[in-house]
C-alpha cells in the first residue's frame, strides 16, 4: 500500500497535474485521526467548545491534521479550476463587494476563500514551516504567507494545496553574496555579517535550489533582485544578473519580447535549475510566445 511519501513524490514529480493531488487528499481523509483534546478534554459550555484553549482552538479534539488538510487542497483545486476559466479580478472585486460574507448570498467563489483563508489561519504556520526554515526563517511571519521578518525579504503563496509560489532573493536561491552585506541592511565587521539568518554571519549562501525543489511543488519563483533591461535598440529585453545562472540558461533569458515575457521565463529557469539541482524530472511548459523557453 502507498505510503505518504510516495504521494509526495509523485506530486513533486508531476506539478502541473491536480490528479495526483487529489488521489493524496482522499489517502489523508482516510487516514485522519481525531481524539478529546487533552488541555480542555472536549469540555464544553452549553452550545460551545472551551473557546480559549490553544490547543484544540476550541474544537475539543486534536489529531493529526490530515483531514484540513485534504479539505485544504480540494478548495483550492476548486479555487483554481473557477479562476482559471473565468479570470480572477471579478471576483476579488465581488469578495470586497461582499465584505467576505458569510451569508447565503455570498458566491460559491467567495466561500471558497472564506474557507480557504479560515483553514491557512489555522494551519498555515504548520504548513509553511519546512519552505520557510529551508529559506533560512525557523518560523514564518505570518499567516498568509510571509517569512524573513519585518522586510519580509522572502515570501510564499499557496496554490492548488501547497506553496506553489516562491518570492526570495536570487542568492538565497542560486548561492552567492547573501541579500544582506548586498543590501547593507545589516552592520559588517570585519566581512563578518552579524545576526543575518541566511547566511549565519558568513556573508555568502550556498543556494537552497535542491532543497526548495523537494519540500514543495514549486512552479512560480521570483527572484526580486534581477532587474529586467531593454536591449539596446532591437526592442527586446534580457534579464540582469545572468552570470548567476550557469551558461546553460543564458539564451532563455535574453532576447525576451516583453517585461511580461522576461519575468515568466526567469520564473520558469530559475525552476527548472531548482529541479535540476534535485534531479526531478524537467516540467513540460507551454511555449512562451516570442522566446526560446
Amino acid at each position: 500500500m502507498p505510503d505518504e511519501g510516495s504521494f509526495l513524490r509523485t506530486i513533486l514529480d508531476t506539478p502541473l497535474d491536480d490528479a495526483p493531488r487529489l488521489v493524496y487528499a482522499d489517502w489523508l481523509e482516510e487516514n485522519d485521526r481525531r481524539d478529546g483534546c487533552p488541555e480542555c478534554e472536549g469540555y464544553r459550555f452549553g452550545e460551545y467548545t472551551m473557546p480559549r484553549c490553544g490547543t484544540c482552538h476550541g474544537d475539543g479534539v486534536v489529531g493529526n491534521g490530515y483531514a484540513a488538510l485534504a479539505e485544504f487542497i480540494r478548495v483550492q483545486i476548486e479555487l483554481a479550476e473557477i479562476e482559471s476559466e473565468h479570470g480572477t479580478l471579478l471576483f476579488w472585486n465581488q469578495l470586497r463587494k461582499e465584505h467576505y460574507a458569510h451569508r447565503p448570498g455570498c458566491s460559491k467563489w467567495c466561500r471558497l476563500v472564506n474557507r480557504q483563508n479560515d483553514l491557512l489561519e489555522r494551519h498555515g504556520r504548520e504548513w509553511a514551516t519546512g519552505v520557510a526554515s529551508i529559506c533560512g526563517y525557523p518560523a514564518p511571519f505570518g499567516t498568509f504567507g510571509y517569512g524573513g521578518g519585518e522586510d519580509r525579504t522572502v515570501s510564499w503563496v499557496f496554490h492548488r494545496g501547497f506553496i506553489g509560489r516562491v518570492e526570495l532573493p536570487a542568492a538565497v536561491l542560486l548561492g552567492g553574496l547573501c541579500g544582506c552585506r548586498a543590501g547593507g541592511r545589516i552592520p559588517v565587521t570585519d566581512s563578518y555579517v552579524v545576526g543575518c539568518p541566511t547566511c549565519n554571519g558568513s556573508g555568502t549562501t550556498p543556494g537552497i535550489a535542491r532543497q526548495l525543489a523537494l519540500a514543495a511543488p514549486v512552479t512560480e519563483i521570483v527572484l526580486s533582485d534581477l532587474p529586467i533591461h531593454p536591449s539596446g535598440g532591437n526592442s527586446t529585453y534580457y534579464v540582469g544578473g545572468l552570470g548567476m545562472f550557469p551558461k546553460e540558461y543564458w539564451r532563455r533569458l535574453e532576447g525576451l519580447p516583453s517585461v511580461a515575457a522576461a519575468n515568466l521565463a526567469l520564473s520558469r529557469a530559475a525552476v527548472d535549475y531548482c529541479r535540476q539541482q534535485a534531479k526531478l524530472p524537467p516540467i513540460k511548459w507551454p511555449k512562451l510566445e516570442g522566446a526560446t523557453t
